[in-house]
Parts: C-alpha cells; sequence; structure tokens
C-alpha cells in the first residue's frame, strides 16, 4: 500500500440492547449516549443480572443499509474503473508537486500505474472498511460512520495533497493509500470504544489516544528513519501513552477480569474486537517498510503518516464532542 513518488524525469432498528445506567437504572432512549458504554453494561460489563445474549448477525441486519453497501463497493469500482483509464491520462492526473492543479489535487489519490500497487490497497481498503463498518454498526455509530467516510473520500485528498505540497520536491505523487490509512485511524478510534467497553464500561473515546500512541510508536521504530523529529516524536508519543494508561489504569481496576470480559461478550463480539485491534496494529508493519525506495519510485510515508493521524484525530475530536454526544 502506497501513496508513491516519481521523479519528473521518469428502517426499524429493535435496538437489542437494554440500556442500563451505572446505577442499574433504565435510561430513557432519547437520553442514551452514542458511546457503547451502556451496551457493555447490558451485557454484564457492570451488571450481572442485566446480560443479554444478542444474536451478531440479526444487529447487523436490523442497521445495515444497503446504500451504505452500495457507496462502500463504489470505491473499488471506480478504482478499478481510472486504473483502466491509459497511462498518459492517468499520469495527466497525478499530482506534480512543482505543478499542481485543483484537479490533479483530487484525482491523484484514486491513480495506480501497476497492478500490485492497486491490488494491494483494494485489499487493505476492503479489510479495513469493512471491519469499520461492523464496528461502527455495532456502536450505534452509523451516522458518524456515513459522515466520517464522505469526509475521508471527499475532503481529506485536498487536506493530504495541500500538507504534502507544503514540501515542494520534484515528485509526482498518487494512490489510494493517504485514505485508507485514515480508515485505520478511523479504526483505531472505533476499536478502542468497542474493546475498551467490552473490558470495562468506564472505558470510553477519552481513552482511545492510548491505542493512537501505541500504533505511532509502532510507526516510528518500524519505518521511519532514524532522525531528531523521529525521536521527538515518539518521545512524546511514549508520554501521551503513558499519560493516558496512568488514567485509563485507575479506572480499570484488576487487569484480568477486564480481560475475561472480552472473551465472556456474546459470541462474535471478540472476535471482531480482536480483529479490529490486529488490523490497527498490523498494517503499519506494510504501509511504512523499511526500504520504501525501488524501482525509481518511494513510497510517500508522509501521506501514510498524515492519513493516518488526521483519520484518527478528526473524528476523535468530533466524536467526544458534546453537541455530538448529547452531553
Amino acid at each position: 500500500m502506497s501513496f508513491h513518488l516519481i521523479s519528473q524525469a521518469d428502517v426499524h432498528d429493535p435496538d437489542p440492547f437494554e440500556r442500563v445506567g451505572v446505577h442499574g437504572r433504565s435510561v430513557p432512549r432519547r437520553d442514551q449516549s452514542h458511546t457503547i458504554g451502556d451496551i457493555t453494561t447490558a451485557m454484564g460489563g457492570s451488571n450481572p443480572t442485566a446480560r443479554r445474549e444478542v444474536d451478531l448477525n440479526r444487529v447487523l441486519q436490523s442497521r445495515a443499509r444497503g446504500i451504505d453497501i452500495a457507496v462502500i463497493t463504489l470505491i473499488p469500482v471506480v478504482l478499478v474503473g481510472v486504473y483502466l483509464l491509459p497511462f498518459d491520462l492517468k499520469r495527466a492526473l497525478a499530482l506534480e508537486y512543482l505543478d499542481p492543479t485543483i484537479l490533479t489535487v483530487f484525482t491523484a489519490h484514486f491513480i495506480h500505474l501497476t497492478p500490485v500497487h492497486l491490488l494491494t490497497n483494494l485489499g487493505l481498503y476492503s479489510v479495513t472498511i469493512s471491519l469499520v463498518y461492523v464496528v461502527s454498526l455495532l456502536s450505534n455509530r452509523r451516522r458518524e460512520f456515513i459522515i466520517t467516510f464522505s469526509t475521508f473520500v471527499f475532503v481529506f485528498p485536498f487536506a493530504i495533497s495541500a500538507l504534502n505540497l507544503a514540501l515542494p520536491r520534484p515528485r509526482i505523487g498518487y494512490g489510494f493509500s493517504g485514505i485508507v490509512m485514515a480508515f485505520v485511524g478511523f479504526l483505531t478510534l472505533l476499536a478502542w470504544e468497542f474493546i475498551g467497553t467490552r473490558l470495562h464500561s468506564d472505558v470510553d473515546t477519552n481513552q482511545a489516544p492510548l491505542l493512537f500512541f501505541v500504533v505511532i510508536a509502532i510507526i516510528i521504530l518500524w519505518g521511519i528513519p532514524v532522525s531528531s523529529p523521529a525521536s521527538a516524536a515518539l518521545g512524546l508519543a511514549v508520554l501521551g501513552g503513558s499519560i493516558q494508561l496512568r488514567s485509563l489504569h485507575r479506572r480499570l481496576g484488576p487487569p484480568i477480569t477486564s480481560i475475561f470480559r472480552t472473551f465472556t461478550a456474546p459470541p462474535g463480539y471478540g472476535e471482531i474486537a480482536l480483529s479490529s485491534l490486529a488490523i490497527v496494529v498490523f498494517i503499519p508493519f506494510i504501509a511504512f517498510p523499511t526500504a520504501p525506495a525501488g524501482n525509481g519510485e518511494v513510497i510517500n510515508l508522509y501521506s501514510h503518516f498524515l492519513g493516518y493521524a488526521l483519520g484518527f484525530q478528526v473524528p476523535y475530536l468530533v466524536m467526544i464532542s458534546p453537541v455530538v454526544r448529547g452531553d
């Protein structure tokens, strides 16, 4: 997966979760938060008597919409269609950093010049977006998914390209990987909320930066060349992660009990939670290779990093705001 740089020279929701407040009292539907801490409680997270065995397929079928699946599937169709265009036209739609246009700032992110590049991005997009959508539905965040998906596809290309243009160099950039990494960033937030509330009902999006900082540390240690800025970024990631971990430890209680709750969730929920976490941790090893240059091309690690960072930070800032959460 790579945003390459090449030289110029070259309907009814039954809501099966019975929401129960932290003190056992019922919470009116209009007052329910978008977080899934109450869902965990209803599944036995803090109140065993309120546990409900929930069928995973029933929940997904009741909340999924055909239009969502169609839009998600449209992205691979567009990427393949653009790939089949004549080579010279695709080259013209790529972003020339020294001669950018409004059109190429956007279109560059949908351009692939080799089948390996295309198939890699298609594969990682398919895996990531599937988990993002499923976790969004299970977390009652379909609305946030729709808004975030639209933002990533129609706004982030301009943002990532603009930040790349801040570092002018004689290169041509193209590829969907920056947007894919944005979805990985969003999955980081969703996975924390999903997994965290499975472990303990007190954990919510406020602790999500812990997982984000862990992934940033992996990226820096694995794929970013050693330098003073990288070392400084790693130090900040470790510091931020430590602060979040200390806050989390005070709220979680005994870790063994918390971990056990992950595996006592209704069938399918634990597998989805662990799969999401695995993808979030594993994809950086693909997106940030130790040898990013080869065959006259350079993988744009900067675009990958921007995509991941923006993909986490923007939804995080929105999803914890009182307006969106109804606080």
